[in-house]
């Protein structure tokens, strides 16, 4: 389940349900001396039509998110996930509370929103399926190369480089995750991604790896000599 299809970085969503549902965006402020060095931003005067938000505001202007607490119910977010983001919903609350509390208001809840997610991402439309299926499909080729390559090289980042030259090829822009190109007892480490070891005489050699398909990904693992 995708919420927003945004590439930029630092950007912020914010989903309100009261008399009516609103959609707001916080997005990199437009700094022409910066995108030269890093490229294009949308900025928040295009970011409206652009990702078809209600609202959208430079993260300039980010302390407007402390106000819409005074809109909520509820709040859900993962507290510990931006120390900002934090800060600024602290501040929020407090606010509230000083002008709410008068009048018995009680102060919107925190809530970690990871099981409501998960429970929407358990359950997939057709198009979910179908592109996740790309992503297996193209993962599935990459494993095929490496197999078949394998034998000819000597060092796990090179079958790595082999596979994802494949993924790359039929059109995965990134992986979903960091490759692990594990030979020999580099396989019994659970997340080993150094992937820079050279293969001992006999050993067998694990992968786990998924391209990514419009931001869908793929999880396999296979082990072979």
């Amino acid at each position: 389940m995708v919420f927003l299809r945004i590439e930029e970085a630092d950007a912020t969503l914010v989903l309100l349900k009261k008399d009516s549902k609103k959609y707001i965006l916080f997005i990199q402020e437009k700094k022409v001396e910066e995108e030269v060095w890093t490229g294009y931003r949308i900025g928040a005067e295009k970011a409206e039509s652009f990702y078809l938000a209600d609202e959208a505001y430079s993260n300039k202007d980010v302390e407007k998110l402390s106000s819409l607490i005074f809109e909520c119910e509820n709040i859900y977010y993962n507290l510990g996930t931006s120390k900002d983001l934090d800060k600024l919903i602290h501040n929020g609350l407090e606010n509230f509370n000083r002008t709410k509390s008068r009048t018995g208001t009680p102060n919107p809840m925190i809530i970690d929103p990871s099981v409501l997610i998960d429970s929407m991402r358990l359950i997939k439309s057709k198009n979910e399926i179908d592109m996740v299926q790309e992503a297996i499909n193209i993962t599935e080729k990459g494993f095929i190369e490496a197999i078949k390559l394998s034998s000819k090289f000597k060092y796990e980042f090179q079958i790595q480089g082999i596979m994802e030259k494949e993924f790359r090829m039929s059109g995965s822009k990134r992986n979903g995750y960091p490759s692990i190109v594990a030979s020999g007892k580099n396989a019994c480490i659970l997340h080993y991604i150094e992937n820079n070891q050279k293969f001992e005489e006999g050993s067998l050699l694990l992968i786990d790896a998924g391209s990514e398909w419009d931001y869908y990904s793929a999880d396999v693992t296979r082990t072979w000599p």
